[in-house]
């Protein structure tokens, strides 16, 4: 019997060890999109005849980023994290809404001042927010309790 690994199965099992969480935070992030497009749909069917559909931002704002703070914290960032779950939470918005005025700002800032197309820019301020996002959540959001972290771990935070 053959014990050899194959590549495909190589390149699988580093995926799954060293880059889970990047996935994990990747996948959660599509549908948590999706979740606030169809909410955001949703809102204005039921009562766009009698609210601005600006003003229905805001409860999709606020939906949308609890159930992305659920969802990273019990599929993504699953170690114990420092504080309390409302601190957890208070940093997850701040962050959230944060990143959402650093993407519009990019949009801004490449199509007034280097002329790129909107599409384009906004391909481009995707990315970009979506790296400085994952920083952000991990380090800040969903940092790790002292107590909780282990001398690897410890390595990761100094080198991520």
């Amino acid at each position: 019997m053959n014990n050899t690994v194959s590549p495909l199965n190589r390149f699988k099992n580093h995926l799954q060890t060293v880059h889970r969480e990047k996935i994990l935070f990747l996948l959660v992030g599509a549908g948590n999109t999706l979740f606030g497009i169809t909410l955001y749909w949703a809102l204005l069917a039921c009562f766009s005849k009698h609210v601005n559909y600006l003003v229905l931002l805001v409860p999709n704002q606020i939906i949308a980023v609890t159930v992305a703070f659920f969802c990273y914290k019990y599929v993504v960032f699953t170690q114990r994290t420092a504080g309390s779950l409302f601190g957890s939470y208070l940093r997850f918005f701040i962050v959230s809404t944060s990143n959402a005025l650093l993407g519009s700002a990019l949009i801004v800032l490449l199509v007034h001042h280097f002329r790129v197309h909107p599409a384009y820019a906004n391909a481009v301020s995707v990315i970009i927010v979506a790296v400085v996002s994952y920083i952000c959540h991990k380090h800040i959001s969903f940092r790790r309790s002292p107590q909780h972290l282990t001398p690897a771990s410890t390595k990761e935070a100094a080198h991520p």
